[in-house]
């Protein structure tokens, strides 16, 4: 099966896992809603794993 996924890392070692795909229910057929779910979750995993000042 051919599409995106965001997959979610930690850095304790952990095998990468798949937190959504566009192929879940919620995405299917809403490329554009993936594409900011995506974004949006990356931006906060930014915002929380950055090293604080």
């Amino acid at each position: 099966m051919q599409g995106q996924a965001l997959v979610i890392t930690t850095t304790r070692g952990a095998v990468p896992r798949a937190l959504v795909t566009d192929h879940n229910s919620d995405f299917l057929g809403r490329g554009p809603a993936f594409d900011r779910a995506a974004d949006a979750v990356e931006a906060w995993a930014a915002e929380h794993t950055s090293p604080r000042p």
